[in-house]
């Protein structure tokens, strides 16, 4: 009786609710649809893996000890959180899809995280073989905001100038210096040796590369060793190659002009940076050229008016001094005003080359073939 009473009582309530069966299809669809999201999360935590796999196989493991105080350190400063945060929140999702399924609840929880993570690493391991890894580093490294700060945070400490480290892109080559522009718009002029710093492969214009070494002060700095740019993070640092074409100098601009006045009071500390800015102004036209080099106080001269003889010269009797412009420097010279062997005049060509002239005309134990040139087609004594 109480059997019959409860049915009626249930039959009653489908009735007065008008409760009707979901068709078999829906539960079939609900059930797909979390193997689906389980298999995607599954494959996106494989796909950080693969990232994981080929961040740590370009870490600085060879050189961590000019890096880091220990090996515990390199490697906190290393790991890849982002992804491993992204493997982590994926196998979570993966295993509650996994639950939500037909016969999930039949097992354990740590059964499921465990099968998840071997089946990550092996499907991340296969995915990093065929180049996922890097790809998918290279599309986040030109495109995601933040990426120093939270992808790939061993971009973020390389760029540390106080702590001896510095990245960025080659922007031109000098014999003993290379200007390097930063990925904040900053750039720096960085000393080497040629002999000891440069990577086995050579560096060219436009490359990314890292800096060991030491900030002599604002946009100085001295490199002790020189690293080419490894996979990871190379195209963040590419970012910057659209920012070269700011570095030609707009001669035109009073605030460019500034710029060279503060480099070439330098120049004084570090001689190396008079080739840096020489190199620097021949990309300009040539009459701006030599004005520029001439106000900017790298030329002292450009014709020989711009030179005044010193008035002790003036006053002396043993040669008529004269100063000429010669290298675009102000030097006393003592011309050849009569030729003792040839009797000709000074108006008539005297030599085509220095080695025509062996300064005769003025008997000074300080000149020497090295301080006798030929020029314009006379023999100059040069004396200061």
């Amino acid at each position: 009786m109480n059997k019959k009473s409860l049915s009626e009582r249930i039959f009653n309530k489908i009735k007065e609710k008008k409760i009707i069966p979901r068709p078999r299809w829906e539960f079939l669809l609900k059930n797909y649809i979390v193997w689906l999201l389980g298999v995607i999360s599954l494959i996106i935590g494989s796909l950080s893996v693969s990232v994981i796999i080929f961040m740590f196989k370009f870490s600085d493991f060879d050189i961590y000890e000019s890096l880091h105080n220990n090996f515990f350190e390199f490697l906190i400063s290393n790991l890849p959180y982002f992804w491993i945060i992204f493997l982590i929140l994926f196998i979570v999702v993966a295993d509650y899809n996994f639950k939500q399924t037909k016969k999930g609840y039949k097992y354990k929880l740590s059964t499921i995280i465990l099968s998840s993570i071997i089946i990550s690493i092996f499907l991340g391991s296969s995915l990093f073989a065929f180049g996922s890894g890097e790809l998918i580093d290279n599309i986040m490294s030109r495109q995601a905001p933040f990426y120093s700060e939270l992808i790939n945070r061993n971009i973020k400490n390389w760029d540390n100038p106080e702590g001896g480290k510095l990245i960025g892109i080659v922007a031109a080559i000098q014999k003993n210096d290379l200007n390097l522009l930063t990925h904040d718009q900053k750039e720096w002029v960085v000393f080497y040796n040629s002999n000891q710093v440069l990577p086995q492969k050579e560096i060219k214009v436009g490359e990314p590369i890292r800096i060991i070494g030491e900030k002599q002060e604002e946009n100085i700095f001295k490199a002790k060793q020189i690293l080419l740019m490894p996979p990871p993070g190379r195209e963040f640092i590419n970012r910057n190659r659209k920012d070269m074409q700011r570095l030609m100098p707009n001669f035109n601009d009073p605030e460019e002009k500034n710029r060279m006045k503060e480099m070439i009071k330098k120049m004084e500390k570090y001689p190396e940076l008079r080739e840096t800015m020489m190199e620097r102004l021949e990309m300009a036209p040539l009459e701006m050229k030599q004005n520029l080099k001439k106000e900017l106080g790298l030329y002292e001269c450009l014709i020989h008016s711009d030179c005044k003889t010193p008035f002790e010269y003036m006053v002396r009797s043993d040669c008529p001094f004269e100063s000429r412009c010669l290298e675009n420097k102000c030097r006393v010279v003592c011309p050849r005003a009569f030729d003792s062997k040839l009797k000709e005049s000074i108006n008539k060509k005297q030599c085509g080359e220095n080695k025509d002239c062996q300064c005769e005309h003025y008997k000074d134990k300080n000149i020497n073939n090295e301080n006798c040139r030929c020029v314009e087609g006379q023999c100059l004594a040069i004396v200061e």
